[in-house]
């Protein structure tokens, strides 16, 4: 894993136990390693986009709703 690909993970995610974000950490081997602040805590859970949580009713920044809903109006009129 590389620093990009690592950062990624870091801003998609969040600890599974806590809630907190991973950090990022470097190994003696010069290899990234990424884990929660606390060491003892195990797995990652995947952050929920906005199109996800207005599909399942949750509240979204009004500005973003309406441009989900103008591409899902382009789609169905592109696909008919």
């Amino acid at each position: 894993m590389d620093y990009i690909e690592a950062k990624r993970f870091t801003l998609l995610h969040i600890c599974s136990v806590c809630g907190n974000e991973p950090v990022i950490y470097l190994k003696d081997e010069g290899k990234i390693e990424v884990r929660c602040q606390n060491k003892e805590h195990q797995g990652f859970t995947k952050l929920k986009g906005y199109r996800q949580v207005l599909r399942e009713g949750g509240v979204i920044p009004i500005h973003i709703a309406n441009k989900l809903q103008k591409r899902e109006e382009i789609k169905s009129k592109d696909g008919n």
